[in-house]
């Protein structure tokens, strides 16, 4: 899709002058919605345009692609989105806006010079702990963050007073040496941007003494406290969420044997049932 900030389109029946959310190639306006090998791409490049919004609670996406310029991932405030192995592209605060989302072993990939990877909004899941805050906003674990050729880029900036973005043993290149950029007025001094464990390509450890001095680098006692799974997504309290278990592939089926034109295998525990193929042909759906 290519709808932008500022362009005429038909929304919800109606036609209007979109927003940046009604921009979005996807919005998924549903609690407990699941993809899995899924790209999400807008394709504009002149404005805001973005590839998925995220309205709902309980999100979760393996495997998929988000691809845009400006503003490709944008999500609510208060609600909770998990990202396994996903590839996330961008040039301009391409992960922005609130919710908490935790993000494990995905690809960020930066377009354009200067821009910030992250552009959170005000976070209310936090723990307190004397005078500090530990917040729960995006969070990215063990993910690998590249550019292209002759780009440098931001952790990110805050968009609100209270932002948060988090980078936890993640590997990454072309990121300015200051890591972090303002916005406006002091929103950087009452926001809590972090990382902990940065590492280059190689693994090597990144020199991270020149970074502002308004973010925080945190202790493997910290990460280990207040960022564990069910820390993270504790704070909306009105229903638990697991999408661990979600993305974890089911056993493959064994005993499998074939007899005149009876096909047979063991059952695997999980399983709701099975796409049965031969020669790319489909044959059947069981449904157990």
């Amino acid at each position: 899709w290519d709808d932008y900030n500022g362009r005429s389109i038909v929304y919800d029946g109606k036609t209007v002058t979109s927003g940046t959310p009604q921009s979005a190639t996807l919005t998924v306006n549903a609690n407990d919605f699941y993809a899995e090998n899924l790209s999400i791409i807008n394709t504009n490049t002149s404005a805001q345009a973005v590839a998925y919004y995220g309205v709902a609670d309980r999100q979760t996406f393996k495997n998929c692609r988000f691809i845009g310029l400006q503003d490709t991932h944008y999500t609510k405030k208060g609600r909770r989105y998990y990202y396994y192995n996903c590839y996330i592209e961008g040039g301009v605060d391409y992960i922005c806006a609130g919710g908490t989302c935790i993000f494990d072993s995905c690809r960020l990939y930066s377009v354009r010079s200067g821009g910030s990877i992250t552009a959170p909004e005000d976070i209310t899941a936090y723990t307190t702990v004397g005078t500090k805050l530990y917040y729960c906003g995006f969070i990215f674990r063990n993910c690998n963050l590249t550019a292209a050729n002759g780009i440098e880029v931001y952790l990110g900036r805050p968009w609100q007073a209270t932002s948060s973005s988090i980078f936890l043993n993640c590997k990454m290149d072309k990121v300015r040496t200051e890591g972090w950029s303002t916005w406006s007025g002091t929103n950087h001094l009452s926001s809590f941007f972090a990382e902990y464990n940065s590492m280059k390509p190689d693994g090597s450890p990144v020199d991270i003494s020149g970074r502002t001095s308004w973010s925080y680098q945190l202790t493997k006692s910290e990460v280990d406290t207040y960022y564990t799974n069910q820390k993270i997504y504790s704070f909306v309290t009105t229903s638990t969420f697991d999408p661990f278990s979600q993305v974890i592939s089911p056993a493959a089926p064994t005993g499998y044997s074939v007899s005149g034109n009876s096909v047979s295998w063991s059952a695997v525990n999980g399983v709701k049932g099975y796409v049965l193929y031969k020669n790319g042909v489909l044959l059947t759906i069981t449904n157990s």
